[in-house]
């Protein structure tokens, strides 16, 4: 994780947004809000920070983008009179310390070699789809991961039409984490009713629509 200091415990959750068009309906293609809210639950101190990041420039994904500042200020508060925390750090077991692994750009590459790739290198595999070949990754390329941490992989490649619109994808019999992945991965937004396995969805599959478009699904147990 991107936020983590050595020998802090810390809570937050990243977020990834589509920006909202100023003066208009919809989303602008290809800019996005990224964020990451925490807090540290084991200082006496009550410490929480938010960092918002609009447009972000490339990697656009709170984890990759908004993670890290919040990790430097984090960092620099803690250093904020008496000792220097990377000093303490530093007199303690370092046998503790969290091994992080840079993620590789497998995009284009054999899933089977990838897998191995990553087994090498610490990482898990998650994969999504019916390809032999990966298409897309989240975390993309560059982003730091500690030791043991999941990379999904997507195979399938959703196309689109002539005014570069996206193709719904058919989501029915997909359970809700793996429609929402589906959709993800194809700049779509998601409505979701109940939990489980989808039953119904909104537009229907192959149906094309704007980047950003809901898709509503339904799920039944």
């Amino acid at each position: 994780m991107n936020a983590t200091l050595p020998h802090v415990r810390i809570a937050g959750k990243t977020g990834t947004a589509q920006r909202i068009a100023e003066g208009a309906n919809g989303y602008v293609p290809g800019q996005y809000v990224s964020s990451f809210i925490g807090f540290l639950p084991d200082c006496k101190t009550k410490i929480a920070c938010l960092v918002i990041v609009d447009r972000p420039r490339g990697v656009y994904y709170g984890s990759q983008v908004a993670a890290p500042v919040f990790k430097n200020i984090i960092n620099r508060t803690l250093n904020l009179g008496g000792p220097s925390w990377e000093t303490m750090v530093a007199q303690l077991d370092t046998s503790e310390a969290v091994k992080t692994v840079e993620v590789p750009d497998m995009k284009g590459h054999p899933v089977k070699e990838v897998i191995e790739q990553f087994r090498i290198l610490g990482l898990k595999a998650e994969v999504f789809g019916d390809s032999t070949t990966v298409k897309n990754q989240i975390p993309l390329g560059g982003a730091r991961l500690n030791a043991g941490s999941v990379v999904t992989l997507y195979t399938d490649s959703y196309t689109t039409d002539r005014t570069g619109q996206i193709k719904v994808p058919d989501l029915v019999g997909k359970t809700m984490r793996e429609a929402v992945q589906n959709l993800v991965q194809v700049n779509l937004q998601v409505a979701v009713s109940g939990s489980g396995i989808v039953t119904a969805q909104n537009p229907r599959p192959g149906t094309f629509v704007t980047q950003g478009a809901v898709c509503a699904i339904s799920c039944n147990r």
